[in-house]
């Protein structure tokens, strides 16, 4: 189909009305391919840390959302999910005190020195 053929079906339905014709039509509701939907879910990363997950996800030729994925859902599946490794701890450890008094001096809460 060439660029013609493509502008004179959008003049035809720019310039129709076809709402009878879909209110007449016999649609069916398809169940979706998988039972297991995604979600979308924000969380909250040091700029070095998603810096360094972009650089990981660029090594391998990935999205760094598939990357982070990827790792939950092995770590999930992993004999040793309920365990995190000491580096994990080491590294969570290290977000959470780097993070949490930054965000108390912005929220105004923080104790004086």
């Amino acid at each position: 189909m060439d660029g013609k053929e493509l502008d004179g079906i959008a003049e035809h339905y720019e310039t129709t009305d076809i709402s009878q014709e879909i209110a007449k039509a016999d649609l069916k509701r398809h169940e979706p391919l998988s039972s297991d939907v995604m979600i979308v879910s924000s969380i909250r990363l040091p700029k070095s840390t998603m810096d360094e997950v972009r650089a990981a996800a660029a090594e391998l030729g990935v999205k760094p959302t598939t990357l982070i994925r990827s790792w939950i859902e092995e770590r999930l599946g992993s004999s040793e999910a309920a365990t995190p490794p000491a580096p994990v701890l080491a590294a969570w450890s290290k977000v959470v005190h780097d993070a949490v008094p930054e965000e108390l001096r912005s929220a105004g809460l923080a104790r004086s020195a």
